[in-house]
């Protein structure tokens, strides 16, 4: 048997899931009951309804404790079983009762146990019984699935819903209670998630504002889905799981599964979600939440594959009498409680107003409320009120500067989760700040996480990030914007922000741009697309692509394949720009350059640049979201087709299979699909005919007609494909045209001008 360190499970939360995978794995149709408060003594019940199992788990190993806890849980039962009890109906069936607890015990400890625990049982009817530490360990050697991800250090994908709140609760930064505050309002919510979990939809969106209660409900949600028994709810670490390759270790996936996903960076999770409804998840439902209607995870979703299996719920503010009944809670149970309850309503009416009934200011602004006594030292706005805080935050670490620290918050929060592990991250935030060493940055890390300035996540708690979200945007938009108060656009990029796109543009120069290069990078993109969504745009990246379109002419082949690599992450935001630079990569001549690879110096010149634009302009498709976009995107890849076709012809192995061609990803386009903001019909439409306008009556290149192929054939098959990977398949759905449908007619106008054209 393999010795453990039992020591990392620190919390019952924790136990309880390893409980419930056990379980699972012993009996898949075992049944959770995973909501908060009395459960009746049932934590998990028997597939067969003949067992029922409670978990306990204790700091104080001795198997005494176990022994009082299953006596006290034996009067409680009794009181359960007694008809007319609302619980009497729960307990029919029930002929065991096991005890799950990390307790070992000895021959002693059993001899305890059949002499006080078992008689009192059975005068009840029930055999009691036990799994200690030598019974969990012989599960965990037998499915090490489950000792991995609970023993091994692996950083687990999944958690059940009671790991999740306290997760959330320990990551709380304004207001540390006992309990976490009673959920108020959001009946219509948690009716429509009931209704959702009963329809054939397998999404369900619920998007709102930062801070207006999203994973709040998700949670609760998840935790009324729960306590029906049936379903398994899971929690989704989505970093954990674009990054790793073991989703089913430690969970039982064929079960029917709601998992819970807190705001996702983009969509590329949904889109590997979406792809396992076919394999091992396929009784699986997602609820997500998102922040905007206009976040790339619900245009995703709003695509004509996926519509009609997504159920949306906009979340607004509370209503004015649920926003004062939640900072009327918050008070009461913290140390204003003792002004008495006209005090605490009049003040709960205030903030509720002064914040427009938002739950994450009014929490805010009663833990500033709490920590000053006086109601006129609350701010006006949530802009000032955030700025408070993070002065409260600065202002407490005597042991660096003010300057320091704000710095030193303002990098984290560009970098998003900073691990704390990694050498270069360090130097990156030590460099930022103008801290003198590491170990200093490290100090300071660390300070900031007890005092709430920041949060702590992942195994060894290597990461850490500014949390919650809206106190990261607005400290990243008041670092990086800054209001000049004249012009067309009043919002301008500030010093800083001009200092980072400067900085990166010159590593990008030399040729090589590190992963937390390209972090920084995608986190301006992102800024600039919150900004933009707020309302207030502001060009943070506008020199970036400006830079390198107009010095084109000076760069080395190295080079313009360093930034045609890092298009992608971006080109989505960017699809005019995007193009741009597409477009002045393929008409200026790179020469060659000699480069020096794992396998020793090659040379790489203007066709290896050439055939490295089509993907990022491909990337730039799926955000093209206006005519002039799409007409840009399209007539760029086929550009691409014929300086593809002449490279084709020049080389004797012809060009490589990656997926990532011209001719292919332009048949990936007219295919559209759900990846894609807006329907490239009417563009392609246009293109095809200048194109056979072109052909007709005159001698046609090589080149040319590769471009004409790449169009015609796909745009006038009746099928069209979407293709995506799964583990170690290739899968390919076809979606076929209907009569009346705007795809057909657009065919078959097509076809009208084919047969114009050859008459």
């Amino acid at each position: 048997m393999r010795n453990r360190n039992w020591g990392v499970i620190t919390s019952g939360a924790t136990f309880e899931a390893l409980a419930a995978t056990l379980i699972f794995f012993e009996d898949p149709k075992a049944v959770l009951f995973g909501r908060r408060g009395s459960d009746g003594g049932q934590d998990v019940r028997s597939g067969d309804g003949t067992c029922v199992f409670q978990a306990k788990h204790h700091e104080n190993l001795s198997a005494a404790k176990s022994i009082a806890d299953a006596k006290r849980e034996a009067a409680k039962i009794a009181r359960y079983r007694e008809p007319g009890h609302e619980r009497y109906e729960q307990w029919q069936g029930v002929t065991h009762w096991r005890l799950v607890t990390n307790a070992s015990f000895n021959p002693t400890d059993q001899q305890r146990w059949d002499q006080e625990v078992v008689p009192v049982f059975r005068s009840q009817g029930l055999i009691a019984e036990y799994w200690g530490r030598s019974q969990l360990d012989a599960l965990l050697d037998k499915h090490p699935e489950v000792d991995r991800s609970f023993f091994q250090h692996e950083t687990r994908v999944f958690l059940t819903l009671p790991e999740a709140r306290e997760q959330l609760a320990s990551q709380e930064p304004f207001l540390k209670r006992s309990s976490p505050a009673p959920f108020v309002g959001r009946r219509d919510e948690l009716h429509q998630v009931e209704q959702f979990m009963s329809s054939d939809s397998k999404f369900l969106v619920i998007h709102g504002a930062g801070g207006i209660g999203k994973t709040r409900l998700l949670i609760e949600a998840g935790e009324q889905v729960a306590s029906t028994g049936w379903w398994q709810v899971l929690w989704a670490n989505a970093a954990t799981m674009l990054s790793s390759g073991t989703w089913f270790s430690g969970i039982a996936p064929e079960r029917p599964t709601l998992l819970l996903v807190d705001e996702p960076d983009d969509e590329q999770l949904i889109k590997i979600l979406d792809e396992q409804q076919s394999s091992r998840a396929a009784k699986w439902k997602v609820a997500i939440a998102v922040r905007s209607p206009k976040d790339p995870v619900m245009r995703w979703l709003g695509g004509s594959r996926t519509r009609k299996r997504v159920h949306k719920i906009s979340l607004d503010v509370l209503r004015s009498n649920e926003a004062e009944q939640m900072c009327m809670d918050l008070l009461s149970s913290g140390p204003l409680g003792t002004r008495g309850d006209e005090w605490c309503r009049e003040v709960a009416r205030e903030l509720a107003r002064r914040f427009s009934c938002s739950p994450v200011w009014m929490k805010l602004a009663v833990h500033v409320l709490e920590t000053s006594g006086d109601l006129a030292r609350v701010p006006q706005t949530a802009g000032d009120l955030a700025e408070s805080y993070l002065e409260e935050i600065i202002e407490s670490q005597k042991e660096s500067r003010p300057e320091q620290v704000r710095s030193l918050l303002q990098w984290v929060a560009l970098v998003g989760t900073v691990n704390r592990e990694s050498d270069a991250a360090i130097g990156l935030l030590r460099e930022g700040n103008g801290v003198a060493s590491d170990t200093l940055v490290r100090e300071m890390l660390a300070r900031l996480v007890v005092r709430g300035g920041l949060s702590q996540r992942g195994a060894r708690n290597r990461l850490v990030e500014l949390k919650p979200d809206v106190l990261r945007d607005h400290m990243l938009i008041r670092w990086l914007s800054a209001d000049v108060g004249y012009g067309e656009n009043p919002m301008q990029p500030s010093d800083a922000a001009r200092t980072i796109v400067d900085d990166i543009l010159h590593t990008v120069l030399q040729g090589n741009i590190s992963e937390l290069g390209q972090a920084v990078f995608v986190s301006m993109a992102r800024t600039e697309f919150l900004l933009k969504l707020s309302g207030t745009p502001v060009p943070l990246l506008k020199p970036f692509f400006e830079h390198i379109r107009d010095g084109v002419g000076a760069m080395s082949a190295s080079v313009r394949l360093v930034i045609a690599e890092l298009l992608p992450s971006v080109a989505q935001f960017y699809p005019a720009e995007t193009v741009a630079l597409s477009r002045a990569f393929r008409n200026s001549n790179a020469g060659t350059d000699e480069v020096q690879g794992i396998f020793g110096s090659h040379q790489v010149g203007q066709d290896d640049v050439v055939l490295a634009l089509a993907w990022p302009v491909f990337h730039a498709a799926t955000g093209a979201q206006t005519k002039d976009e799409r007409e840009q995107v399209i007539g760029e890849l086929c550009a691409l087709v014929e300086a593809e076709a002449d490279i084709a012809a020049r080389r004797a192995g012809g060009l490589p299979n990656d997926g990532k061609r011209a001719d292919q990803l332009v048949k990936r386009v007219i295919g559209g699909g759900p990846q894609f903001w807006s329907d490239f019909e009417p563009e392609l439409s246009a293109v095809v005919s200048g194109l056979l306008t072109e052909a007709v009556g005159q001698p046609i290149s090589r080149a040319k007609l590769a471009a004409l192929k790449s169009l015609l054939e796909p745009y006038l098959e009746l099928e069209r494909e979407h293709v995506w990977s799964e583990d170690d398949k290739l899968n390919i759905q076809r979606v076929v045209m209907m009569p009346g449908s705007s795809a057909w007619k657009a065919r078959q106008g097509l076809l009208n001008q084919v047969r114009d054209h050859l008459a």
